[in-house]
């Protein structure tokens, strides 16, 4: 299954407590598409960039390497080996991961430079950026013949895709939930419904929302009673209300237990960031169902740390 938004935004959110401040102590290009960052701590980071396929995972897989290393491979050892991680974010619900890294150069500056994986399907690419934000190189160039749009181009800015004309369910929550009410016609398929009018969700998550509500795959409003419509109101909300970090930091106690009823205000965790306690409330009344961290864990901005229903 390819990996969309949703998916890849679990899979850095387990990702993150064992890669941030990790060192990268050799790259790896064991295929055209794949890039292999081998971490102090004995953890080997797989990109691939490939059409099938493209990911972001911990891989125990020792992978044959070609005799001589491609020039990209070359391109990134430089630039890159005994470099830190330093985050690990995703812009929004795009299929996009970024990594920021602490370089130092031949010349012992020490700098930022930018890892960028883009999982779009036969578009997927990996980019490396410097401090400016400008293109170092990319696993696959693109130019203007490609697309008239969007170069990528050793020397040029890069910018992030053009977001689609959809709703995001991390950042227009409400919007996202207004629209879940209304519904769409009665002879509209549910999943086809929910694949146009809203981002970073698949064909397969489309189709888990629509069974959810109305016990079959390919259900269509019509056949959806008020309960059933509710219920997909409902799986909407469940994926996107959770309460998130607000700024970067360490969890250094969990102040709630799933089950327990919350009134909005309520402190649900403590984070460490820039060197204070802060303390994480509740945005509203309501039960939580689910914690997503545990103490001594390094979250990011918009991480999720609690769901309350």
């Amino acid at each position: 299954m390819p990996l969309d938004a949703i998916c890849l935004r679990a899979v850095l959110h387990e990702l993150r407590p064992q890669l941030i401040g990790a060192r990268i102590d050799k790259v790896q290009q064991p295929a055209r598409d794949q890039i292999v960052l081998l971490l102090r701590g004995n953890l080997r980071l797989l990109l691939n960039a490939g059409a099938n396929q493209p990911r972001i995972q911990l891989t125990n897989i020792l992978r044959d390497n070609p005799a001589q290393p491609p020039m990209f491979c070359m391109l990134l050892r430089k630039h890159l080996v005994g470099a830190r991680v330093l985050s690990i974010e995703q812009p929004d619900l795009e299929r996009m991961v970024i990594l920021t890294l602490q370089c130092t150069d031949e010349f012992g500056e020490i700098s930022q430079k930018q890892l960028v994986l883009e999982c779009m399907g036969r578009r997927s690419n990996l980019v490396l950026l410097d401090a400016q934000g400008r293109i170092v190189e990319c696993l696959r160039r693109v130019d203007a013949d490609l697309s008239a749009t969007r170069q990528l181009l050793p020397g040029l800015f890069y910018h992030l895709p053009t977001p689609l004309d959809k709703l995001s369910l991390l950042s227009q929550e409400d919007d996202s939930l207004a629209l879940a009410q209304r519904g769409g016609d009665a002879e509209q398929a549910v999943d086809k419904w929910v694949l146009d009018h809203y981002t970073g969700i698949s064909p397969l998550i489309a189709r888990e929302f629509a069974f959810r509500a109305g016990h079959e795959t390919d259900v269509r409003f019509g056949a959806l009673n008020d309960t059933q419509r509710g219920a997909l109101v409902q799986e909407f909300s469940d994926t996107a209300n959770a309460v998130k970090a607000p700024l970067p930091g360490t969890i250094t106690s969990i102040e709630v237990a799933v089950g327990q009823e919350v009134k909005a205000g309520d402190t649900v965790v403590v984070l460490e960031a820039m060197k204070m306690q802060n303390n994480i409330e509740a945005e509203k009344d309501g039960k939580v169902t689910a914690i997503c961290v545990k103490p001594g864990q390094a979250v990011l901005e918009e991480d999720a740390l609690v769901v309350i229903e």
